[in-house]
């Protein structure tokens, strides 16, 4: 197992590619695979950034593999950049920041993924109904 097998399964394409209506559900599935159980069965470790096989190749888990970051990141906004992120709308703030830093701080500290995945899960509902409107 490898990097390109977790890749296979969870990150089947890069999140520029993955289109704006599934961009929630996306990001979910990386996150999902970002729980110790998968990365085990795959031969990767998660470092702060990312994570990386026993061959040194990695992927970043950061703006440039996130596809709601690639859809909803405004640098031209007046206000916060990740406001219209549908994170940003179930979290009423970026994963980046709040309590304990912020859902996407917490995996970077800890490695600890299920508060990013209950949020996005958040995010996939609300994909879905915006889908119906």
């Amino acid at each position: 197992m490898s990097l390109a097998t977790w890749k296979k399964k969870f990150y089947p394409i890069p999140a520029t590619k993955s289109p704006k209506k599934n961009a929630a559900s996306h990001s979910l599935k990386k996150w999902l695979g970002l729980r110790e159980a998968a990365l085990r069965r795959h031969g990767l470790n998660r470092d702060w950034g990312g994570v990386i096989d026993k061959k040194g190749n990695g992927l970043a888990i950061a703006g440039c593999s996130c596809a709601l970051c690639h859809w909803y990141f405004d640098t031209t906004s007046s206000g916060d950049p990740c406001c219209s992120c549908p994170l940003y709308k179930v979290l009423g703030r970026s994963c980046g920041h709040g309590p304990k830093g912020g859902e996407y701080s917490i995996w970077g500290y800890t490695g600890d993924p299920k508060p990013m995945i209950a949020a996005l899960r958040k995010a996939v509902r609300l994909e879905a109904k915006n889908a119906k409107v």
